[in-house]
């Protein structure tokens, strides 16, 4: 049986990966950026945000990033790997999905009776899609050293956080967001397994 080996960094930040683990790598940001664009287009259907111009504006950025980013990605297969991609891809996101869903569940009730009833959904909607912006930018660091590539895009998600402000009930006392944590890894190990699955040949997944 091999070993799971920890990839060295380069000179340039990148990380040391086979042609393999790239390529899984860039399909793990791609569908997590999928799961970015649920949350961001959620957020850009509640009422508050329809309301506030500016708010809006921002969460469009976070859209329109996470869109380029998708097009780099697709440009970069060719025509002789994109063939079957987005099927494959659609299959990993449904198999998350419920994890996903999962995630949304405990983020809600860590919020419940701690923030205003009005600002529940726009917090869990922000806090999901801050977390797996966290995750694409660890990805993209790992496959090219650039630290900055989602910075605009935490800092777009974090504008709409202050610009409408969430409310903190009960002295406020911050949530208890451990059992999100939790349902995160949860989802981001479930990402993880349902690549490997989709985008690995059968013969080589036991090796």
């Amino acid at each position: 049986m091999k070993h799971v080996t920890i990839p060295t960094t380069t000179l340039g930040g990148a990380k040391n990966l086979t042609p393999d683990q790239r390529n899984l790598l860039i399909i793990l940001e791609d569908v997590t950026l999928r799961f970015v664009g649920f949350e961001t287009f959620a957020l850009s259907r509640l009422p508050e945000l329809k309301a506030n111009t500016l708010a809006r504006s921002y969460c469009s950025d976070v859209q329109e990033i996470i869109r380029k980013r998708m097009m780099e990605i697709r440009r970069g297969w060719g025509e002789d790997r994109a063939d079957g991609y987005e099927d494959r891809l659609e299959e990993t996101v449904a198999a998350c999905t419920p994890e996903l869903n999962r995630l949304r569940h405990e983020i809600r009730a860590a919020l419940v009776q701690k923030v205003r009833y009005q600002d529940i959904n726009r917090a869990m909607n922000i806090a999901t899609a801050s977390r797996l912006v966290d995750c694409c930018s660890r990805c993209h660091e790992w496959i090219t050293g650039k630290k900055q590539r989602y910075a605009e895009a935490r800092y777009a998600l974090g504008m709409v956080d202050s610009l409408l402000q969430c409310g903190l009930l009960n002295d406020g006392r911050l949530p208890d967001m451990e059992e999100a944590q939790s349902a995160f890894a949860r989802l981001f190990d479930a990402l993880c397994t349902a690549v490997l699955d989709k985008f690995t040949e059968k013969q080589t997944k036991s090796v």
